[in-house]
């Protein structure tokens, strides 16, 4: 059970990481457009 608790926090922080990126990615489109 806990390593599942810890399984989902690690798969948070990843989808986390990864909206982060693509958001900062449109920031540096619309600054270079």
């Amino acid at each position: 059970m806990l390593q599942m608790y810890q399984i989902h926090l690690w798969t948070l922080q990843l989808i986390w990481r990864v909206l982060h990126m693509l958001k900062v990615i449109q920031l540096v489109q619309a600054a270079v457009k």
